[in-house]
């Protein structure tokens, strides 16, 4: 296993954030929404008694042939579960990108990688320097558990291209260094968001901002568990006028996700351990 860190560099962030806009391939040639699918292995809430719910997120993206695994979740035992009754093929993942390095977004990783066909690991540059030693310890040992199964381990800081059509906003915030990714789309972008420690406006408009394009759905954890209910609505309607689809879950709170079904509407999607689906016109399918 290699591990390589995209090294902090004042001239190479400002090469990698101007370089990106030119990459983006031209609009006949980039995916449709509706040709990516999202299954979800890992959330708060499951769909049925066949899955287990649990504090984390985990998805896994399928494009063709191809699978990536954006996080996690928290219990080994549990994503494992959740992977097999879902009978996903998981050694199509060519791809694993972490957000941040709290638990509920490692913790699993081992269950599943000896299913893996050595992937890539994309993990943050640091830990969030609002853990504290044994919450770096823990994921640490994770990480040296996983090791052996991937072919290289990448730290990303600054915003970073992952093949084709994905990208890394890079580390946001110094307290917590987490990242999101990017898919680049026909329709727009889609954002995928672990916990939002950044705040998620923050963190869609850093999207926007590299790659010059509109955000079509964004997914993931909010982290307004503990915000009030003003605050949240200020959020859900700023989102409101930057995205088409929205999917809050994990660390959004039971007020949030009511908030942006609420703001949303039809274009709200309830996310779920144990939902398979994607994107079309009028919602999902």
């Amino acid at each position: 296993m290699k591990i390589r860190k995209i090294k902090p560099n004042i001239i190479l962030c400002i090469a990698m954030i101007t370089s990106v806009p030119s990459g983006i391939m031209s609009q006949d040639s980039l995916l449709h929404p509706a040709d990516i699918t999202f299954t979800i292995l890992y959330n708060n809430i499951s769909m049925n008694d066949s899955f287990t719910g649990d504090h984390g997120f985990s998805c896994l993206i399928e494009i063709k042939e191809d699978s990536y695994l954006f996080d996690a979740g928290r219990i080994e035992e549990y994503l494992a579960h959740n992977s097999e009754q879902l009978n996903v093929d998981l050694s199509k993942v060519r791809f694993i990108f972490i957000s941040h390095l709290h638990g509920d977004h490692i913790g699993g990783l081992p269950g599943i990688i000896g299913q893996v066909n050595r992937p890539v690991l994309y993990l943050p540059y640091s830990f969030p320097e609002t853990q504290i030693a044994t919450g770096n310890d823990y994921s640490t040992r994770k990480l040296e558990r996983v090791g052996p199964f991937v072919s290289e381990m990448i730290r990303i800081k600054e915003p970073t291209w992952i093949g084709t059509h994905f990208y890394s906003t890079g580390m946001m915030e110094n307290r917590f260094f987490e990242q999101a990714l990017v898919l680049n789309t026909s329709k727009g972008l889609i954002i995928l968001a672990g916990c939002s420690h950044p705040g998620i406006v923050e963190m869609v408009q850093r999207a926007k901002t590299i790659a010059n394009r509109e955000v079509y759905f964004i997914m993931g954890g909010f982290h307004l568990m503990a915000a009030d209910r003003e605050e949240i609505k200020r959020t859900a309607h700023e989102l409101r006028n930057m995205t088409r689809y929205i999917a809050p879950c994990h660390c959004t709170g039971d007020q949030g996700i009511q908030i942006f079904r609420e703001v949303f509407g039809e274009d709200f999607i309830e996310v779920k351990a144990g939902l398979k689906f994607h994107l079309k016109e009028g919602g999902i399918k």
